[in-house]
């Protein structure tokens, strides 16, 4: 990132110098002219106390805005183009306020909506001078938000703190003029808000009601601090005013979606169910759009997927060999990459990752390099595997490429995981099954290929934790079971040791405990980094690993950390899939995890806290527990 490029956040959170220090000379502009329109009283403004910077529910637009801000965090904004420092009051309001954040905005909003754009006019007279912005654009035709900048003596007339309904009694007719034009903007639609600012408090007005013969606004004061500061809160009003549609932000137009199944055949006739049950070994050999949008396709593949699951197939058993053809899988199948390159990690946490490796013999990098190998099965371990689609067991390593492997006579078990989606529920809900016009729908299959993709994926793009905190991957191969029948899986490190909701780590020491939470604490930001969100967080997914570090350790001082897997939920920014309702709480689902695993809150207090900026929530981890508590 270069010199003249930062976050949006930062952007927003930009502590700008005390504008108001700087003069005028003389007016710079016309002001708005003041019609006279019926029904709307120009002077004087009615407003009444209300809170109006909450959405029903209770959701705070400036936090909103912050987490979408967050979720663009990867979007590097160049600086504005270089000018002389401003002298001038005005100059100073465009140049650190109102250009900043129409320029963040034109950038992290859809490419394929109007540019925002604003109309400055100004009046400078004398010490109540004041400056009016009209932000205009983004696809509506109307004003999206209406500022003015003025001066605190003419802000501290308005007795803001009135609990009754108080009445702007202005000296300045020019404001008043430029407050009942706003009035009338608001009264019609034409504008969402208005903010009245002396850049140290704002006063956020709309309309409450229309009547006959006056206008009745609502307002709320809000204060400008570290936290919520007035590019922060100019940008939310400018995103509250946009319709639904409007508020994402950084979206792409979708180029590349995950292929689902056979292409479509409008002209093919639908085969009988003799020839499906016998041809047909996964979802991929569905036309998985058919069954989506056609009762008679879907009607077909949930007869197919009762069939399954009476014949109860399972393809291989404990004892069996299987060959496989190494990087089976890359070579038939599409490789998901995320949008962006990982970030830089804290040294920190480079320094864990490095100190946290696990030997692992060398000689299983020959699976790699070679064009088959062979495995036997030996335990199974898909109790903790939740996706219905996957069986995983500990196994042998036979042969590669028909031969030992370089003469070892032992070598410790790995874990292979074969994905068969014949094994995969059918969620039958009325929801999942139909759409609002009556047609039915499946939305809930994916096929064995998608989920192999993305645990392939997060392996490989979290390749600086094999050995730490995942285990170390040795690909994704096409396997060919005892039955024939040929399934994509993956190979990786063994990690043997109880998942963190069996609570291993209830009696340890606060030492013991306080580390498995820094180690964890690593992993979401090594994810967050990498642009990888988990889906399917449970306890179930964490083994307590204990291990010794480095030589001649005393058997005794054992080092008990963290090693996640299961990766086949995750989601990444893919084009098509990184929309902000896609966004996991990666942080806090780990929080609870490890509150569920029996950690003291405590702890997670003072050792996984706070928030980064990768974090798109702010819920804190006493909210966190509650929830654990209603869940329960």
């Amino acid at each position: 990132m270069s010199d003249n490029e930062r976050t949006p956040e930062a952007i927003v959170m930009e502590k700008i110098p005390p504008i108001l220090n700087f003069e005028d000379d003389g007016s710079e502009g016309p002001l708005p002219t003041t019609h006279d329109d019926a029904g709307i009283i120009l002077l004087p403004i009615a407003l009444h106390p209300r809170e109006i910077h909450e959405r029903p529910g209770g959701l705070d637009i400036l936090h909103d805005t912050i987490y979408q801000l967050r979720y663009c965090h990867r979007k590097r904004i160049p600086g504005l183009p270089h000018r002389n420092p401003p002298n001038r009051f005005s100059h100073a309001v465009e140049y650190w306020i109102v250009r900043p954040v129409l320029d963040l905005l034109n950038q992290v909003r859809p490419s394929y909506l109007d540019p925002l754009e604003v109309k400055m006019t100004v009046d400078m007279k004398d010490r109540n001078s004041f400056v009016v912005a009209e932000m205009e654009g983004g696809g509506e035709t109307r004003n999206c938000l209406t500022v003015v900048f003025m001066h605190p003596s003419v802000l501290n007339l308005i007795k803001w703190e009135s609990e009754s309904e108080i009445m702007l009694d202005l000296p300045h007719q020019g404001l008043s003029r430029v407050l009942a034009e706003c009035s009338n903007k608001l009264a019609f639609g034409r504008t969402s808000y208005i903010l009245i600012t002396d850049t140290q408090n704002v006063v956020a007005i709309r309309v409450a009601l229309v009547a006959c013969d006056s206008i009745q606004l609502h307002y709320k004061k809000l204060p400008i601090s570290d936290q919520e500061p007035l590019r922060l809160t100019i940008t939310a009003f400018i995103q509250e005013s946009f319709p639904r549609g409007q508020k994402y932000l950084d979206l792409e137009v979708v180029t590349n979606r995950w292929s689902r199944g056979a292409l479509n055949d409008p002209t093919k006739d639908l085969e009988s169910d003799s020839i499906v049950f016998k041809t047909h070994t996964c979802h991929s050999d569905f036309d998985l759009f058919a069954v989506e949008q056609d009762p008679a396709h879907k009607a077909q593949f949930l007869r197919w997927k009762e069939q399954m699951k009476n014949m109860q197939p399972k393809s291989c058993n404990i004892g069996d060999k299987i060959t496989a053809e190494t990087h089976g899988f890359a070579r038939r199948n599409f490789a998901m990459q995320p949008r962006y390159e990982p970030e830089p990690l804290p040294q920190s946490t480079t320094d864990y990752l490095q100190s946290a490796k696990r030997y692992i013999p060398t000689e299983f990098s020959e699976i790699g390099s070679s064009s088959q190998f062979s495995i036997q099965l030996t335990r199974e371990l898909t109790k903790n595997l939740t996706s219905g689609f996957s069986l995983a067991f500990a196994c042998d390593v036979i042969t590669v490429d028909g031969k030992p492997l370089s003469g070892v006579l032992t070598l410790p078990p790995l874990c292979v995981k074969f994905f068969d989606d014949r094994l995969s529920p059918v969620d039958e809900t009325p929801s999942s099954l139909r759409r609002d016009d009556g047609f039915p729908l499946i939305l809930s299959q994916c096929s064995s290929e998608e989920l192999v993709a993305y645990e392939d994926a997060a392996y490989r793009i979290l390749a600086q934790a094999q050995g730490s905190l995942i285990p170390m991957y040795f690909g994704a191969h096409l396997f060919t079971m005892p039955d024939g029948i040929k399934l994509y899986g993956v190979v990786m490190e063994l990690a043997q040791g109880p998942t963190l909701d069996e609570k291993p780590l209830v009696n340890l020491a606060d030492e013991t405990q306080i580390e498995f939470i820094r180690a964890s604490r690593h992993f979401v930001r090594l994810m967050q980094s990498a642009d990888i969100r988990q889906t399917d967080w449970w306890s179930g997914q964490i083994i307590c690993l204990s291990t010794t570090r480095g030589e001649n350790v005393p058997s005794a001082a054992k080092h008990v950390g963290p090693v996640f897997f299961d990766f086949s939920a995750t989601q990444f920014g893919e084009p098509g899939y990184d929309l902000p309702c896609d966004q996991n709480d990666d942080y806090g689902e780990v929080v609870q995890c490890l509150l569920v695993g029996g950690i003291r809150k405590e702890l997670l207090k003072q050792h996984f806290e706070p928030r980064e900026n990768w974090d798109y929530y702010i819920t804190d981890i006493d909210t966190l527990e509650d929830l654990i508590e209603e869940d329960h």
